[in-house]
């Protein structure tokens, strides 16, 4: 499926002094870098991302997830004019969070892909835990986006499948 990627980028989050080896260096799809901007939950780090980030699709993921199997089907469905929300597996809960609607609190951050151009100049409240809620309202927001979102109904992200 790696294929689909055109690039992968990792922030790693060096404040307080963290280090990481960087071990894919070989692959050329692959970016690694670091940021020691300050903030909550790796906001500051999604923004230097999307300073990164060129064009295209861009899909956010915490370091304490993998990307959904079922992801990879919708991707053939992607479409440049519009941003997509889908659902979410909660892995301890084993709820599911539907991303129908896009509201602070309603969607994580691994639950919707948003193509460059719907972007403009957002960027990620550095500080605010529920920044994910508010990235999304803000794209949403935008008048250039007006209908231009699409909710797929299928789960295709988990919440938090590392820390399980």
């Amino acid at each position: 499926m790696f294929e689909k990627i055109h690039q992968w980028i990792i922030i790693y989050d060096t404040t307080r002094g963290r280090t990481y080896d960087k071990i894919y260096a070989h692959d050329p799809k692959i970016m690694e870098v670091e940021c020691a901007d300050a903030g909550c939950s790796g906001n500051a780090q999604r923004n230097y991302g999307l300073k990164l980030a060129a064009d295209g699709f861009i899909y956010f993921l915490d370091d304490d997830n993998i990307i959904h199997p079922e992801f990879w089907n919708l991707t053939d469905q992607f479409n440049p004019a519009y941003f997509y929300t889908f659902n979410q597996q909660r892995i301890k809960s084993g709820q599911i969070l539907l991303g129908n609607t896009i509201a602070r609190c309603r969607i994580d951050t691994a639950m919707f892909v948003v193509h460059k151009q719907h972007i403009c100049d957002i960027v990620w409240r550095v500080n605010e835990y529920t920044a994910d809620g508010y990235f999304i309202c803000d794209v949403d927001a935008l008048p250039a986006n007006k209908g231009k979102h699409r909710f797929l109904n299928v789960v295709a992200s988990y919440y938090n499948f590392l820390t399980t």
